[in-house]
């Protein structure tokens, strides 16, 4: 289908489905839109756009900025807000022939796991709508599960992106720390913060990643994008631990001939990694959300959602005298630690596989009485941003008819080796 068809197909889906998901906060104008895709199409015909991902149409999460289309953040500080630039993977999108089709629901200010914080009401699972399809960017997942888009960009700072494809039973990539531009992107923790592809397929994850990676000077920590050696004969291994939860998964890489081995890790991950990532994140967010004190950027008189005042509580805390030396620094020592460990394992291995959560998507408001309980469920993704790994979510199996995917972790720039194993077992569910 040309440009135009694909604005039109999805415009219909979104009007059939979208008042039940609430996938989206913002749907771009149908005129401006179509008017894009005609250029688009004129565009591909002539030669201009040679992507082959040219002519299709994506989500973009609400805290990407996006010149001229509201990004809210999914906050009332910010519910009318319209950014005067676009970020830089919203450039590459639209240079690359991609045509942007609306925002996409959110925890607000991505301090969240469910999508259930954002002002604009709760998203919903699309394979049972009395479930959460995960968050921060449950809206993003839930919009390519659903099938209202086929592409979609979401951030992931703890997990963002990969819970909720897991959730949603679609593939999902936290990149390389500093492969993909962070510039308009709204900040929580600045050291962990990542843009990420969401998609239905392994080959358009990989399109769409190798069109938003690359440096831009614009963002301090950007890195000149040097893709890892692909090995002969990649080893995976499984932690000892969760090899059981994983047989699936296994079953399927051993028969494509791919070897897995298990191992320990030598520092326990599974205690301080999340305890540590809290701590760090939510100072880190603490600090940039001071900004929006109603001077500069947002609505004054409006408030914050419950959940994001405690994650600022907490922040404010540990960065606090007398409270720093005893959480944030020892929480950055424990993240070097947990670097150490990944380091270590990855001299013998070419990626790990492991959970990407323990289990699949829980119920709207299980979490409402015991956040300690849904901090801990970020146990298996939360690794990947403390120490810049890249991470990839792939569906591997159904529970009860909801997906569950698994994760695949390798060195720093390997996504093209975590793309060519998914490949190897696509099509599982």
């Amino acid at each position: 289908m040309g440009a135009v068809e694909n604005v039109m197909r999805s415009l219909s889906v979104i009007e059939e489905k979208d008042s039940e998901i609430n996938a989206f906060i913002t749907v771009a104008d149908e005129k401006a839109l179509l008017r894009r895709a005609r250029e688009v199409d004129d565009g591909i015909n002539r030669g201009i756009y040679d992507s082959p991902l040219a002519g299709m149409v994506i989500a973009v999460k609400d805290n990407i900025m996006t010149a001229g289309l509201k990004t809210t953040c999914a906050s009332e500080k910010l519910r009318d807000f319209i950014p005067p630039y676009s970020a830089a993977v919203v450039e590459r999108l639209t240079e690359a022939g991609l045509i942007i089709i609306g925002k996409t629901n959110m925890d607000e200010f991505a301090f969240g796991s469910t999508t259930e914080t954002s002002c604009f009401g709760s998203t919903k699972n699309p394979y049972d709508t009395t479930r959460t399809p995960g968050g921060s960017s449950g809206g993003s997942a839930a919009a390519v599960a659903a099938g209202m888009v086929e592409l979609a960009l979401g951030s992931d700072t703890g997990g963002s992106v990969r819970q909720p494809a897991s959730y949603c039973g679609i593939y999902g990539l936290k990149p390389t720390y500093g492969a993909v531009s962070r510039f308009g992107l709204t900040s929580y923790a600045s050291s962990m913060d990542q843009i990420g592809p969401f998609a239905t397929s392994v080959d358009d994850c990989e399109a769409l990643f190798s069109i938003i990676a690359g440096f831009d000077e614009r963002d301090s920590n950007s890195i000149h994008y040097n893709p890892d050696s692909m090995p002969e004969k990649p080893v995976i291994g499984v932690p000892e631990k969760y090899a059981s939860e994983l047989i699936c998964a296994i079953r399927r890489f051993k028969e494509a001939g791919i070897k897995v081995r298990e191992f320990k890790f030598s520092f326990d991950i599974e205690r301080f990694a999340a305890p540590a990532y809290y701590i760090i994140a939510c100072a880190e967010g603490c600090s940039n959300l001071a900004r929006f004190d109603g001077i500069r950027y947002g609505d004054r008189n409006a408030d914050y959602c419950p959940e994001l005042k405690a994650r600022l509580e907490m922040g404010n805390l540990v960065l606090s005298e007398g409270f720093y030396d005893e959480y944030y620094i020892k929480a950055s020592k424990i993240r070097r630690l947990i670097r150490n460990a990944y380091d270590e394992v990855l001299k013998g291995f070419d990626c790990i596989l492991s959970p990407v959560v323990a289990d699949t998507a829980p119920i709207l408001g299980h979490y409402d009485d015991d956040r300690v309980k849904m901090y801990a469920a970020d146990t298996f993704t939360v690794p990947a941003n403390l120490t810049g790994l890249p991470a990839l979510c792939i569906p591997v199996e159904k529970k009860d008819s909801l997906p569950k995917g698994a994760q695949l972790m390798g060195r720093a720039f390997s996504e093209n080796l975590l793309f060519c194993l998914a490949r190897q077992i696509e099509g599982m569910i």
